[in-house]
Order: structure tokens, then sequence, then C-alpha cells
């Protein structure tokens, strides 16, 4: 999943947030990180999800609409023509390796490098919860190592359920290499009409 405009390209500097807000985004920004999943349903929830209703919206429609049912929440027209499916594979620079996020003796090791930092952050131990939480801070500092380290990326299981193999690579170190034409976001394309279905999205 990208932008039309270069869908397997590294998103512009200019245009991400700040302060980073990707999972393994490096909060120093001194370079960039590129998303991709292996299959199409896994790209899509990860990037529907910002549609849903949250539970404070679905809170207060409920109190306006009661049993007729809360309105579903709409994926933008404009956001779907900007975006794109598109089919690639990861090559990655001589010499370099991808790293499996969740690998007991990875995690061995970020617990013991990591030891006092984590207890500053209440977690006393690096089980899925703690891997997969929202706050990026544990999770930013992980991939900035696992950057120093000499790695090109990181394999992860996506936080969405039901999960899937994702994986975020490095400036410099991997890309993406097409294989085959992108596909638009068009009302017609199934798993783009399952994902909304499970997420109770509307395409406006």
């Amino acid at each position: 999943m990208g932008h039309v405009a270069g869908p397997l390209d590294y998103p512009p500097a200019a245009y991400l947030p700040d302060p980073r807000s990707g999972r393994f985004d490096d909060p120093l920004k001194e370079y960039r990180t590129l998303y991709c999943a292996r299959h199409q349903s896994v790209a899509l929830r990860e990037s529907l999800q910002e549609f849903r209703h949250s539970t404070e919206t679905l809170s207060k429609l409920k109190s306006v609409y009661g049993t007729a049912g809360v309105p579903p929440a709409k994926v933008p027209d404009d956001w779907r023509a900007a975006h794109v499916l598109a089919p690639a594979r990861i090559r990655l620079a001589p010499g370099s390796e991808l790293v499996g996020y969740e690998e007991p003796g990875l995690l061995r090791t970020l617990e013991e490098g990591f030891a006092e930092f984590l207890d500053s952050q209440k977690i006393t131990s690096l089980d899925i919860p703690a891997l997969r939480s929202k706050d990026r801070i544990v999770s930013q500092l992980f991939g900035r190592f696992l950057y120093s380290q000499g790695y090109a990326g990181i394999v992860f299981e996506s936080g969405i359920p039901p999960g899937g193999a994702s994986v975020a690579l490095f400036e410099g170190r991997a890309w993406l290499e097409a294989t085959g034409p992108v596909r638009p976001l068009s009302a017609s394309l199934s798993t783009l009409r399952t994902v909304c279905g499970e997420f109770g999205l509307a395409l406006s």
C-alpha cells in the first residue's frame, strides 16, 4: 500500500509526522522507514484503521441512534484515489539481513540491554502486549538499536487482529521492487470490501 505518486518509495521527509509516529520510525530522524505487508488484507487493515469510529464516537452515536444502528464511518474517496496496492519483492543491500522482532533470542538481548529503561517504563518483561504497544517509545528505541546493529529491517506481526506478517525496511539498506501493476482501491476490489466490512466502514 502506498501513495499513487510513488507507492514503493520511502515517504518524503517533508511529509513525515513530527514526532515520528510509525512503530519503528527513527525518533532522531537520521533515516526513513518504509512499511509493507505480506498480504493485501494486512496492508489494508493497517491503512484503514484510522477511519474507524473511536470508542468515544461510537458511544456518542449510540446515544443518538440507539437501536436504529450506528451509521458507518466512511473511507474518503480522495484518500482511495491517492493510494494503491503495489505488489513488490523486498531487495536487500549486499551483506544485509532482516531480523524477526519477536524471536526469543532477540527478546532476551533487548531485555538485558535495556533493563533499566524498561523498568522505568514499568515493563517487567518483553511479552507480546509490551512489544505491540501503541506507545512508540519502546519500539522506536528498539528499532534504532537494530538499525545500529546493521540490520536492513524488521519483520513483525501486525497489531491489528488477526495479525499478519509485516516488514519495516530501513533507508539505504533495503527497498521494494515492483512485481506487477498497481491496483487502484476501487469499490470492486474484494479485499477492500472485506476489510471495510470487518471495520464497519463504508466506501463514500
